[in-house]
C-alpha cells in the first residue's frame, strides 16, 4: 500500500511539473505577492476625459469599497475641452480599484473598467465621442 501511496505522489509531481510548460507558460514566470503593484497594473494617479464628442460632459472618479468614495463631479465642458481629477482624492488607499462614472448632456451615462488607483504621476484617458444623440466613451 505504501509503495502505491509513494508512486501516485510521485506521478503527481511529475505531471506538476509537466503542467506549466504544457500551459505554454513560463517556469520562470513569478508574481511577487508581496508588491501589491504587479495584481494592478496599470495604476494611475489621474484620470483625463477628453471630449472629442458633439456635446457636454461631465465626470467623477469613483471607488466602491465598504463605503463609497467619490470627487466632486466637474463641470460641463464642450468640444474641443479636457479635464482631469486626480484619483487620490477620491480618499482612498494605493492600489485601490476606482472607476470613472461619466455622463454626457442629455445623454446615456457611462462607468469604465475598474483599474487601480497609485500614486505615479500616470494619467488615465478617456475620450467623449459621437453626437448628442449618439455619445460613446472610450476608455483608453
Amino acid at each position: 500500500m505504501h509503495a502505491l501511496h509513494r508512486g501516485l505522489i510521485g506521478a503527481t509531481t511529475a505531471l506538476a511539473a509537466t503542467v506549466p510548460m504544457a500551459a505554454g507558460v513560463s517556469a520562470h514566470a513569478t508574481v511577487k505577492l508581496d508588491d501589491p503593484s504587479a495584481l494592478f497594473e496599470p495604476c494611475y494617479q489621474s484620470v483625463t476625459v477628453s471630449n472629442d464628442g458633439a456635446f457636454a460632459v461631465a465626470f467623477t472618479v469613483r471607488a466602491e469599497n465598504s463605503e463609497p468614495y467619490s470627487t466632486e463631479w466637474t463641470s460641463y465642458f464642450g468640444r474641443s475641452e479636457a479635464r482631469t481629477l486626480d484619483a487620490g482624492d477620491v480618499g482612498v488607499g494605493e492600489y485601490a480599484p476606482v472607476h470613472v462614472e461619466a455622463v454626457a448632456a442629455f445623454g446615456s451615462p457611462f462607468r469604465s473598467r475598474d483599474f487601480a488607483f497609485c500614486r505615479n504621476g500616470r494619467t488615465k484617458l478617456i475620450e467623449a465621442k459621437g453626437t448628442a444623440a449618439n455619445p460613446w466613451f472610450e476608455d483608453r
